[in-house]
């Protein structure tokens, strides 16, 4: 757990990055300043590892691009990459290049949906339960 509030503070106040890092996907860019528009602490390309890390109620988003994975191997990439990173702590999601491009609303919503941002949750009306008489049924 102290992994993961370091990296809390760290995607919070992130450290400056060595001068090798490379620009970050625009389309990248683009999504995190639509978390951010949903009240997300984004960093992009953290640490040079991850692609966009965003956090919202103590929860961390890592999310990889097909860009990232073309870097591994399809072993690593597709399942040693996020079972590491779910170990850790993170909630892992891949998007595909394509879909941020088509629909970059509906994949910030899903990634502030796995942040608890926006869940709807039923209210339920004490009040009408207690009246309730199953007589009446």
């Amino acid at each position: 757990m102290r992994a993961l509030g370091k990296v809390l503070s760290e995607v919070e106040n992130p450290p400056a990055l060595p001068e090798h890092a490379h620009t970050p996907e625009p389309l990248l860019v683009d999504l995190a300043e639509r978390l951010r528009r949903r009240g997300m602490i984004v960093s992009v390309d953290h640490h040079g590892s991850i692609p966009l890390a965003a956090t919202a109620h103590g929860v961390c988003v890592a999310v990889d691009t097909d860009q990232q994975l073309l870097e591994m191997s399809i072993r690593e990439g597709l399942r040693l990459r996020p079972q590491a990173l779910t170990r850790l702590g993170w909630h892992y999601l891949r998007v595909h290049s394509f879909e941020l491009f088509a629909d970059p609303e509906s994949v910030a919503d899903r990634i502030a949906r796995m942040a608890g941002i926006g869940v709807e949750v039923p209210v339920v009306d004490d009040q009408a339960v207690d009246d309730h008489d199953p007589e009446r049924d």
